[in-house]
């Protein structure tokens, strides 16, 4: 990641070197709109894999405690279907939550 933000500071100075006019407050004014636009995004992504690695953590430390219990086919079942809507529900309140961001910030 640190060689993309490299990368699109070297084109950015790049651009800015070329450009007849530029002045500092230009300048000003772009980085404080990456600063508020830009990152955004990247927030959200970094955020969705957090709540992913804890959620399947927690997912495991509950797979494992209920292993350990002696359960009957019946509860096997249950288990099974409960643990898939759940899982559908958090999944579509992600993509939810994506959709909103979308919107509110006019991606794509």
């Amino acid at each position: 990641m640190n060689e993309k933000i490299q990368y699109h500071q070297n084109q950015f100075n790049e651009k800015k070197n070329n450009l007849i006019g530029f002045t500092s407050n230009i300048e000003e004014s772009i980085q404080s709109f990456v600063q508020k636009h830009g990152v955004k995004p990247f927030e959200m992504k970094r955020n969705l894999k957090i709540a992913m690695i804890n959620h399947d953590y927690d997912s495991e430390i509950l797979r494992r405690q209920y292993l350990q219990e002696k359960q009957n086919e019946y509860q096997i079942q249950v288990m099974k279907r409960l643990s898939e809507k759940k899982r559908e529900l958090e999944k579509s309140k992600r993509e939810l939550l994506e959709l909103k961001y979308r919107v509110f910030y006019n991606r794509p």
